[in-house]
């Protein structure tokens, strides 16, 4: 009977290795054809404007890819008006003295922020955090982590990052 029972589970073993296979994975979104810019996101007449950084062109925002931007924005902007974007989409229909669309896939960044657009090391950075009371912030590159924290010299820190998945990541550092 015993023996039975082993030759039973060692049968069934393919199958049960045969259902990980087929585990479905979400749908990648293909970045074909679409562009990632930075610029700055205003709100006019019940519209969100995008205008990327050193151009005069305009673009209406359609959150094709759900990204909650008019609730983040609209959550942001205070009375300022202007923030700083970063995202991807398709940009499409640019005539002179005309708007065109953009059709929003995916957001990577909003801010209140004036100088962005002129931050030369934007284009490497990963990640900016900051906080208050104390004030500090936390520039992250390729090259490493910095903290900077209120009458203190800069730290520079080491770090690991984890890729969780569905675009996710962790940054993890010991020090």
């Amino acid at each position: 009977m015993r023996a039975v029972r082993t030759l039973a589970l060692f049968a069934l073993l393919p199958l049960f290795t045969a259902c990980q296979m087929f585990e479905s994975e979400p749908a990648k979104t293909s970045t074909v054809g679409m562009t990632r810019m930075q610029g700055e996101l205003t709100a006019v007449g019940g519209k969100l404007l995008f205008q990327p950084c050193g151009d005069q062109r305009n673009y209406v925002v359609n959150d094709t890819g759900g990204t909650s931007v008019l609730q983040e924005a609209a959550s942001l902007a205070g009375q300022q008006g202007a923030l700083f974007a970063d995202l991807r989409g398709k940009f499409s229909g640019v005539a002179a003295g005309t708007q065109g669309s953009v059709d929003l896939q995916q957001l990577y960044r909003v801010e209140r922020s004036t100088s962005a657009c002129n931050d030369p090391d934007f284009k490497r950075m990963i990640l900016r955090a900051n906080g208050h009371k104390p004030a500090w912030a936390m520039n992250v590159t390729a090259k490493g982590m910095v903290l900077e924290r209120e009458g203190q010299p800069p730290l520079a820190v080491p770090y690991v990052e984890e890729q969780i998945g569905d675009g996710r990541f962790n940054l993890m550092t010991e020090a």
